[in-house]
């Protein structure tokens, strides 16, 4: 196994096909396919499904693409730390469902830490994804913001995939609306209040459970 191995292998779970990993790579597809076949051989495990539209990882595949971040994450802090002796910051990522507080709190926090010692990345995203990226090492940290009615399932995920809950704050639920708007001029609103109006809903992708719907009932 291979340090170019593994960046092949994380490239082409982070495109969703092949023919796109080897164009960001510059390389060729037969020899990004080659490549990825004979980790697998190594390893003895299929890391990728075949789809109509490209790969998915394998269940396996899953599981090392932690595994092979960490180490591409480990090289890329001795790199920075040896090779560069300019520029020895770290990496903080912090994925986030659509919270507005979380954005308000990651730039005070990026104000706290400050610029000269971290390089930061914040991603808006699914609940499952967020879950996925801390699982997976690709982020440091996850916000996810939950209801009575999802919390049993979301920490149901969180034992399984073996992470730790902090609780940052208990807050309101708000509904952002146009001064315009009939119900803008109440104290407060319920779910049947604002049913038959038009809203917006932030997509799950393929992962759009009930509960893991970022306004859960």
């Amino acid at each position: 196994m291979t340090i170019q191995q593994l960046k092949y292998f994380v490239a082409i779970a982070e495109a969703g096909t092949i023919s796109k990993a080897a164009e960001e790579l510059f390389i060729s597809q037969p020899s990004l396919t080659a490549a990825v076949k004979k980790l697998e051989e190594e390893l003895r495990i299929s890391l990728f499904k075949r789809t109509n539209k490209g790969v998915i990882l394998s269940h396996e595949g899953t599981e090392f693409l932690g595994y092979a971040r960490l180490v591409l994450q480990q090289l890329s802090n001795i790199e920075a730390k040896y090779a560069d002796q300019q520029d020895v910051r770290r990496d903080f990522s912090v994925s986030s469902q659509h919270l507005h507080f979380a954005n308000i709190a990651y730039i005070n926090t990026l104000k706290n830490l400050g610029l000269s010692k971290y390089r930061f990345n914040l991603i808006e995203t699914s609940t499952y994804e967020v879950i996925e990226s801390v699982s997976t090492l690709n982020c440091d940290v996850g916000v996810l913001g939950f209801v009575e009615t999802n919390a049993d399932y979301l920490f149901d995920i969180f034992n399984r995939k073996n992470l730790v809950f902090h609780e940052l704050a208990v807050v309101s639920g708000y509904a952002f609306m146009s001064v315009d708007h009939p119900l803008s001029k109440r104290e407060t609103v319920t779910y049947e209040d604002i049913y038959e109006y038009p809203c917006i809903i932030y997509d799950q992708g393929e992962h759009n459970a009930l509960y893991l719907a970022e306004s859960s009932p």
